[in-house]
């Protein structure tokens, strides 16, 4: 508990790509249903050093399949992403992933393992309004 874990996911646009929105998925899987109670406890705390000046969160989705609780994080780049004549490199989504502090070796073992996945998606801009629509189609 209270450990922080170095972390610096990021998204690179390459050289000749199109004009395009960018978002994250940040997956969180616990090996065991969690309960309302551990549910409560605000996850978004785990992530450290959020860039909430380049990133925002969009959705944040709780499910249980096969006996573990997965939340997903839907974070979007605050602008459309042009790479047109160099790579564009995007700032990192947060810089570490903390263990809640006032979680006991008790809790920790309670929820299993957890694992953390996170995707970059990319979906071309020309054609859409804005990034709402965008990826509604994608």
């Amino acid at each position: 508990p209270g450990h922080t874990y170095t972390k610096d996911p990021t998204v690179t646009v390459k050289k000749g790509s199109e004009s395009s929105y960018v978002r994250m998925l940040v997956t969180v899987t616990f090996d065991k249903p969690l309960t309302d109670e551990k549910l409560a406890t605000n996850l978004d705390s785990i992530f450290t050093g959020y860039n909430a000046a380049n990133w925002n969160r969009n959705a944040k989705n709780t499910e249980t399949e096969n006996e573990k609780t997965i939340i997903t994080y839907e974070y979007r780049y605050n602008e459309k992403v042009s790479a047109a004549t160099a790579d564009n490199k995007l700032p990192a989504l947060f810089t570490g992933i903390q263990v809640p502090g006032d979680w006991t070796n008790a809790d920790l073992a309670a929820l299993g393992g957890i694992q953390i996945n996170i995707v970059a998606q990319a979906i071309q801009a020309d054609g859409f309004a804005n990034a709402d629509e965008a990826w509604k189609h994608f």
